[in-house]
């Protein structure tokens, strides 16, 4: 009922305990996209990099606590993603979707770990396959086959033109990642701004939506979704690839995400592939904006 007036974005904005604000909406415009999933495997895995206190944290605590999403605030080995081979205790691919901190740690690990890391990862996102190379003991797969919602969140004081060629070559310079093209391949929305950034900090209600509205919510979002016509936006999509693919799924969830029971919200599927292929938002902020006047003190 909530969602009958008020767009489901600003509902679990408002629902996390955040008095409305254009810029934190935007960014939880990703966020949210990045926790649902249509279709059964429809996947929208994200990397959102931003300044500090933007909301990322309190995101993140919030879908391991309420969605059961599994979230490391360091990046984990490769044992605590998807398997102890000497425990058998399984990994954070066994919960409901994973979401890692603290992407730019990734240039401190040694080259080896990083290059396994962004490997399992890209054969995860594209296939569903979260595969351990290492012995495990009996009768355990080392095999896990589930596609995952993944968010990986992090720091930055960048605001590249295309955040897509930014991260290609961030990763290959500073992390000596091999082929990091392919990895990024992966991700539908790499979001990196430094000039979108919400003082959370001054904007905390300290209410919260219960767990169960909140899920409910999400849920009614990917119903929406998956309402929509996405072999007509795929097809309209000038992408190529993943990324014309990730670019149906997004203006879905968007769409659904900004739409109320009494508007509904479209957008021109070039203006969410630009979005997906460069991080380039034209005039979708300010539609953000225009929306969030209408619910500028909280919710009624």
């Amino acid at each position: 009922a909530i969602c009958k007036e008020i767009p489901p974005v600003i509902a679990m904005t408002v629902g996390l305990g955040w008095k409305v604000n254009s810029d934190l909406v935007r960014l939880n415009l990703v966020r949210f996209t990045g926790t649902v999933k249509l279709f059964g495997d429809g996947i929208v895995p994200v990397v959102q990099l931003t300044g500090r206190g933007t909301g990322k944290t309190t995101h993140a605590v919030w879908c391991a606590e309420t969605l059961g999403f599994g979230y490391v605030s360091k990046i984990p080995t490769v044992a605590r993603l998807i398997m102890d081979a000497r425990t058998g205790q399984f990994g954070l691919v066994y919960k409901a979707g994973v979401i890692f901190d603290e992407f730019t740690d990734l240039s401190a690990l040694d080259k080896a770990r990083a290059q396994e890391i962004t490997d399992v990862i890209k054969t995860g996102l594209s296939h569903g396959l979260w595969t351990r190379e290492t012995a495990t003991p009996k009768g355990v797969s080392p095999t896990v086959q589930r596609y995952l919602p993944f968010i990986w969140y992090g720091n930055t004081d960048e605001e590249p033109i295309n955040a897509r060629k930014w991260l290609i070559t961030w990763l290959k310079e500073q992390c000596g990642i091999h082929a990091p093209d392919a990895f990024v391949d992966r991700f539908a929305i790499v979001d990196i701004t430094t000039s979108v950034k919400p003082e959370v900090a001054s904007m905390l209600t300290f209410r919260v939506l219960k767990a169960s509205v909140a899920r409910g919510i999400l849920e009614l979002v990917r119903q929406r979704a998956e309402q929509k016509p996405l072999h007509e936006y795929f097809k309209e999509s000038k992408l190529t690839g993943r990324q014309k693919l990730y670019s149906a799924r997004v203006r879905a969830l968007f769409e659904a995400l900004l739409s109320t029971d009494e508007e509904d919200v479209q957008f021109e599927q070039k203006e969410i592939d630009s979005v997906v292929s460069a991080n380039d938002w034209g005039e979708i902020p300010d539609f953000v904006k225009d929306i969030c006047k209408d619910y500028g003190g909280g919710l009624p």
